[in-house]
């Protein structure tokens, strides 16, 4: 639905951890529905982690400055806080977040190049209003390589020219939490039993945060999102999911081989169903609130 107005970055792909690119999102969706049913009143996020590596994070849309002539890029906000007063000054009910997997892998799946920015599938913002929806897609660009604190992205989310009928994707959340647990057993074993003792006490670890009375408090993170308005299920889904994604750059569990095809096959099929399940689970956990 959206690969046609996804952002591409003209050179290679830049290994990013997920934090950049859809932690960020999902604390811009978590915090905003807080700002729009007014239990935040003055968010501010400078300091969340999610926004660690960022210069700027600005929001923008398209404009027609005169009659004939074609539309440019206007700032509607230049940080989250005046963002989510943007939406609510138009009348936006609540954010949800919308994911579209490439409808192309014959050459790589997602779960391959999940961890570069412009790959693993389409992450966008839906905007809910009334009768209608609106999508922000982002943009990372790499524009102050040698910033002193390693803010090197500036981060720029586009609302993308067109209205569409209302997603609001809802998963059940027990649903999405039996699925999770079921991908982390499976490819927990699998890595046991191929001796990689680091990635099974990862998936071990994601495993007991599904059922963790405080889950937030063993994640780096702890305010990924407004921990007080989700329920423990929402929490423990979320959180078990940033935990159990090992999707990155080169020496991450998603650049593993093994011996033989078998192996191979078993480690493909594994992790491409704990990738669909992981995100499964993020969009669960915060499209419950």
């Amino acid at each position: 639905m959206y690969d046609r107005y996804k952002f591409v970055i003209s050179r290679p792909l830049i290994p990013i951890n997920m934090t950049g690119t859809l932690y960020q999102i999902v604390t811009l969706a978590a915090y905003g529905n807080a700002f729009l049913k007014n239990r935040i009143r003055n968010p501010d996020l400078s300091a969340n982690l999610s926004f660690q590596h960022c210069n700027s994070v600005t929001f923008k849309v398209l404009e027609r400055p005169f009659l004939f002539m074609n539309k440019k890029e206007k700032v509607a906000a230049a940080n989250p806080a005046d963002w989510f007063r943007f939406l609510q000054d138009g009348g936006c009910q609540k954010l949800r977040l919308h994911y579209s997997p490439s409808k192309d892998q014959s050459a790589a799946k997602d779960y391959k190049l999940a961890g570069f920015v412009g790959g693993g599938g389409t992450w966008v913002i839906e905007a809910v209003y009334l009768n209608y929806s609106e999508a922000w897609a982002g943009r990372w660009e790499v524009t102050q390589k040698d910033h002193p604190d390693n803010q090197i992205w500036s981060v720029t989310y586009m609302r993308i020219p067109s209205q569409f009928k209302t997603q609001d994707l809802q998963i059940p959340q027990q649903q999405a939490k039996d699925t999770l647990e079921e991908a982390l057993a499976n490819i927990e074993s699998f890595a046991l039993a191929q001796n990689e003792e680091g990635f099974g006490k990862t998936f071990s670890k994601a495993r007991k945060t599904l059922s963790a009375d405080t889950p937030e408090q063993a994640y780096y993170n702890k305010h990924l999102v407004p921990n007080d308005y989700f329920s423990l299920t929402a929490r423990q889904l979320l959180y078990a999911a940033g935990t159990a994604w090992v999707f990155g750059g080169m020496g991450s569990w998603n650049d593993l081989s093994f011996g033989t095809d078998e192996d191979n096959a078993t480690y493909e099929a594994l992790t491409e169903r704990l990738y669909h399940s992981v995100n499964q689970a993020v969009l669960c956990a915060v499209n419950s609130y």
